[in-house]
């Protein structure tokens, strides 16, 4: 199987064992959402708890010139680690909600990719950023850089 091949398969498999956990809380389905064409793949949870709609990308990745995009990951387990797993190179995972100062260093994978969305980033020792050359500098320097002051939460 070529590359391109294997790492859809990989994703699709990912993507799929997330969906099959159900929420616990309302009556709320877990979907999976691949689009094999466009090679757009997600885990949605749709429905109500109580009387709030719920309707969440819990994983969004898309394959992008050879590469596995994470977008977005609102679990609690890190992606890219399971995507090396796999056998996916590092240099194929792209943690795509990280700020440009990681990127600049060549962060690609295993550094926390629970920072979903638009967290700010933590200190290098939560999340073993130290073993990827991140120094504890340059996380306030990027957390600066994005807004945060240390008198906010």
């Amino acid at each position: 199987m070529d590359k391109l091949g294997c790492y859809r398969q990989i994703v699709e498999q990912v993507i799929r064992e997330y969906a099959s956990h159900k929420p616990s809380n309302g009556k709320i389905e877990s979907e999976a959402v691949i689009d094999r064409e466009g090679d757009h793949y997600e885990v949605l949870n749709v429905g109500w708890d109580r009387a709030e709609r719920v309707h969440d990308t819990i994983i969004h990745g898309d394959i992008v010139d050879g590469k596995i995009w994470i977008q977005c990951n609102n679990t609690d387990r890190l992606l890219a680690d399971e995507f090396v797993e796999a056998g996916v190179p590092k240099e194929d995972i792209v943690l795509a909600f990280h700020p440009a100062e990681l990127a600049a260093h060549g962060i690609r994978c295993a550094v926390a990719d629970s920072f979903v969305c638009g967290v700010i980033l933590l200190k290098p020792a939560d999340f073993g950023l130290a073993k990827w050359g991140i120094s504890r500098s340059e996380c306030r320097l990027s957390r600066l850089r994005q807004g945060y002051s240390p008198s906010r939460p």
